[in-house]
Order: C-alpha cells, then sequence, then structure tokens
C-alpha cells in the first residue's frame, strides 16, 4: 500500500513571499498579509470572548461582559479593515496601523481589568500577546514608550485597589477553563514565535538568493573585464608591431627621423604592459574576495 503523502500547511498559516522582482505579485501579497492580521486579530478576540462567556457561565462575571469584549474588538478589527482596504491608508506612515492598533488594544484591556476584576489576569496575558504580536514591526522607541504607558497605567489600577493577578480557581469548571484559557494563549505565543521563524527564514532564503546573484553578476563582469583588456592589450600590441616595422623601414632611409617612432612604440609597449598588469591582478583579488593592499601599509 503506497504512503500516504504528507500536507505541508506552512503556506496556510504563514504567508509566502512572492518572487522577486514581481512588483505587482509582492503588492498582492503584502495586502494578503495585511489582511491576514486583521482576520488573526479578530479570531483572537472570538476566542477570548468564548472564554470570557465560559467564566460567566459560572458566575464568575456578568454576561454583558463577554458581548461587550466582542463587540470591542470586531469594532477595532473592522475599523482597521476599512483603513486598510480603502485609500485613506495610504496617508498612514506605517501602512500596518502597528503602533495605534496596539494601543487601542491596550487600552481594551486595561479597561476589562477595571470592569471584570475577577478575570483581571487572564487580559494581563492579552498583553503579553498584544506586545509579542505586535513588536514585530514596532520601533525600539515606539515599543518601549508603549510599554511604559502601560505600565503606568497598570500601576494607577493597582493603587487604586484592584487585584489584577486574580484568576477563579475555586470550583472545577473554574480551574478547567483557566487552563484552557492558558493553553489558548500558550498557543497564540507559539504562533508568534513560528510567524517570527518564517519571516528569518524568508529573509534568509532572500538575502542568499542575492548573495549568489551578485557573485555571478560580478564573475561576469570580472570576465568582460579581464576578455576587454586583453582585446585592448592585443590591439596595442598589433599597432605597436606595425609602428615598429614602420619605424625600421623608415630607419633605412633616414635614421634621425626613425627615432621618434621608436620612442612612441616603446611608450605604446609599456602601455600593453601596464594594460595586463591592470587586469590579471583584478581577477586575482576578485577570486579571493579581499581588497588590494597598498604593500607601503
Amino acid at each position: 500500500m503506497a504512503p500516504t503523502p504528507k500536507i505541508d500547511w506552512s503556506h496556510v498559516l504563514l504567508p509566502t513571499l512572492a518572487p522577486a522582482g514581481d512588483a505587482y505579485a509582492q503588492q498582492q501579497t503584502l495586502h494578503r498579509v495585511k489582511l491576514g492580521m486583521i482576520a488573526a486579530v479578530a479570531v483572537s478576540y472570538v476566542v477570548d470572548t468564548l472564554t470570557l462567556a465560559a467564566f460567566s457561565a459560572c458566575g464568575v462575571i456578568s454576561a454583558w461582559i463577554p458581548l461587550l469584549f466582542l463587540a470591542c474588538g470586531l469594532t477595532e478589527s473592522a475599523i482597521a479593515y476599512y483603513y486598510v482596504r480603502g485609500p485613506q491608508y495610504r496617508a498612514w506612515t506605517d501602512r500596518y496601523m502597528t503602533l495605534p492598533r496596539m494601543a487601542v488594544s491596550c487600552l481594551i484591556q486595561l479597561v476589562f481589568i477595571v470592569i471584570a476584576p475577577p478575570v483581571a489576569l487572564y487580559f494581563i496575558s492579552l498583553l503579553f500577546i498584544i506586545f509579542g504580536f505586535g513588536c514585530l514591526r514596532l520601533k525600539v522607541r515606539e515599543a518601549a514608550t508603549l510599554w511604559v504607558l502601560v505600565a503606568v497605567a497598570l500601576a494607577v489600577v493597582v493603587l487604586s485597589g484592584v487585584d489584577i493577578l486574580q484568576l477563579p480557581h475555586a470550583t472545577p469548571a473554574q480551574r478547567a477553563i483557566g487552563l484552557v484559557a492558558g493553553m489558548l494563549t500558550l498557543g497564540r505565543s507559539i504562533l508568534i514565535g513560528l510567524f517570527s521563524s518564517h519571516l528569518r527564514s524568508v529573509l534568509g532564503s532572500r538575502y542568499k538568493e542575492a548573495a549568489s546573484s551578485l557573485a555571478v553578476s560580478e564573475a561576469d563582469r570580472t570576465r568582460t573585464s579581464i576578455a576587454l583588456h586583453e582585446d585592448l592589450g592585443q590591439d596595442l600590441a598589433g599597432i605597436a608591431m606595425t609602428l615598429s616595422a614602420y619605424a625600421a623601414r623608415l630607419r633605412q632611409r633616414s635614421p634621425a627621423e626613425a627615432v621618434d617612432l621608436d620612442e612612441a612604440t616603446a611608450q605604446l609597449r609599456g602601455a600593453v604592459e601596464k594594460a595586463r598588469v591592470l587586469a590579471f591582478p583584478t581577477l586575482k583579488q576578485r577570486r579571493d574576495g579581499r581588497p588590494q593592499r597598498d604593500q607601503n601599509h
């Protein structure tokens, strides 16, 4: 019985960039990546809503909290989708709107820590997801600024008397929901790591392709340079031989007039030697892969 072929699902979960040089295909790929990110965030909000609904079913929080959380999350995703799909997104310096989206998402978690303190620890874990995913595209200064603002907001919440480390665990059902919530958070953290690993792999592959292309181009230029130097040397040598023959005939008739022609022939032969010296050390230098240094240094 023939073995069952393995199916590679990596292209489904992670984006694959278009071939280099195809500008339209690359633009379409980046557009799909942007929409995929928005969809992933929306799905994450839905997953969190289901977790909150489970806590609500156990009587830990009110039933309206999961609905409000879902409304906030989907509204944020819908606004991001509107700007990415429409012409307005071109006016943004960051086309993925990473910083404003992260700020809004952090604000949502902070608000729900205050209005739903019995599950505050769950919203704290979501902050890790937000920073882990968003910092893939943030600059260091932007990430540090947002981190400081979130830290200050959490400090204010703690000083106001809210226990941010709460997670219900009084009953087996509550403990089971907490375990599932933790595993879902861990799973999303793993996906962030896989996404980052995939991007590093793609960048490494593109770097090798570029390096290989540059090496081939450099070799072609070197061969062309050597061929041109050799052709130039042969042409100059032929001219020098013609002048030398003409000088020999002229010397038989008038030796004095042949002196200048002999000097020109000697200078031309010197130029031929210099052209060959320039050609072949250049080839050796490029093959060795290191710059030629001045011997006096």
